[in-house]
């Protein structure tokens, strides 16, 4: 395992890390996030492996922009991309249902994907490199708290961890919200940074205005 600063340069070697199937800690604009390549199914079950995850439990697609949205989901409807507008880059989280590409093992054998586009640039700069994205689970053991620097995701999955971007402390310990929007129906499955109320208020705004 290797910890190196975040910056551009090295954002391009982490790249070429998760072209090669490894693990890579990284910053966003919530907790460190452990990637991998979206597509790489072998990679995912070796992200659940290091963080002693339940296969069962599928795991969130950070994307670099909404050109990429379609390479992971389909039957997007217009709610989502209103939402997206309006949230995306962020700290909200997408449910959709999922691109036929996306492997099962992402998913956990559902229909549905969790997605959303970052507001941190090491996060986003490295899921633009991939096609449908990478894998954006919190970089920590299932079950213990998430990690919040470099140093916490060593100590905590150093020893399966392939490589560590060090963008120093993150500036929040909350969670994504994650909106389900799945056929057009809206529901807030988890509150976290975005509050329910700011969500509540644009949708009724949208829906008020006729805009879906």
């Amino acid at each position: 395992m290797t910890i190196i600063p975040d910056n551009k340069q090295n954002r391009l070697l982490a790249a070429d890390y998760l072209r090669l199937g490894k693990v890579v800690a990284y910053p966003t604009d919530t907790v460190y996030g452990l990637g991998v390549d979206t597509l790489n199914p072998q990679s995912v079950v070796r992200l659940f492996n290091v963080k002693g995850r339940s296969r069962e439990i599928a795991v969130p697609i950070l994307i670099g922009s909404m050109d990429q949205l379609a390479n992971v989901a389909t039957e997007i409807p217009a709610l989502a991309y209103k939402i997206a507008e309006k949230f995306w880059p962020g700290q909200l989280t997408l449910v959709l249902k999922k691109n036929a590409k996306i492997p099962l093992e992402v998913t956990a054998n559902h229909s549905t994907i969790a997605v959303r586009i970052p507001n941190h640039p090491c996060a986003l700069n490295l899921s633009k490199e991939f096609e449908a994205g990478i894998i954006g689970t919190s970089a920590n053991i299932h079950g213990e708290p998430s990690t919040l620097s470099a140093a916490e995701v060593n100590t905590q999955i150093g020893s399966g961890t392939d490589l560590i971007l060090d963008g120093g402390k993150s500036k929040s310990n909350q969670a994504s919200t994650i909106v389900s929007v799945v056929s057009g129906e809206f529901s807030i499955l988890r509150e976290g940074l975005i509050k329910k109320s700011i969500l509540e208020s644009f949708v009724s705004t949208l829906i008020l205005e006729g805009e879906i």
